[in-house]
């Protein structure tokens, strides 16, 4: 989606809009398998996958079981996934 400056924003207001997208922060699981087990727990104990309520029964499974989350860039994931 392409943004012109003068038709939505003052041009202060623009460039806080582009510098929130580009600072964009994603979750992103400490312990990559132990998240793959939750999840796979959930899609066996869920009818419906994915949806909100299993996706948060994976989360605190995975919590319980010693998993964390940290943030990072989103320009960082997308080069990781390459």
């Amino acid at each position: 989606m392409v943004f012109e400056r003068s038709l939505f924003f003052s041009s202060h207001s623009y460039d806080l809009f582009i510098g929130q997208i580009s600072m964009a922060k994603i979750n992103k699981p400490t312990k990559p398998a132990l998240w793959s087990s939750a999840k796979s727990q959930a899609r066996a104990k869920f009818d419906v996958y994915p949806s909100a309520y299993a996706n948060a029964w994976a989360a605190k499974k995975y919590k319980a079981m010693g998993g964390g989350w940290r943030t990072v860039s989103a320009k960082k994931a997308k080069r990781k996934k390459k």
